[in-house]
């Protein structure tokens, strides 16, 4: 959801506007990969494109965003 809420934000959209999540990543399997907290001694990072947007996460939850060039 706070990908969602991000990109609404920055694209002065609802949220309701947007594409479904689902049609870039998994909401389910992202949520799985940070839920737990731990990722051991390894850094991840997780990159997708979603509403004309490069969305990146990394290991932490942050969340970095920049217009994706097509």
């Amino acid at each position: 959801m706070a990908v969602v809420q991000r990109v609404a934000t920055a694209t002065d959209r609802p949220a309701t506007q947007l594409p479904p999540l689902y049609d870039a990543i998994d909401p389910e399997a992202l949520d799985a990969v940070f839920r737990s907290g731990s990722t051991g001694s390894s850094e991840i990072a997780i990159e997708f494109r979603y509403a004309g947007y490069r969305v990146t996460i990394d290991s932490t939850g942050q969340i970095e965003m920049e217009q994706a060039s097509e």
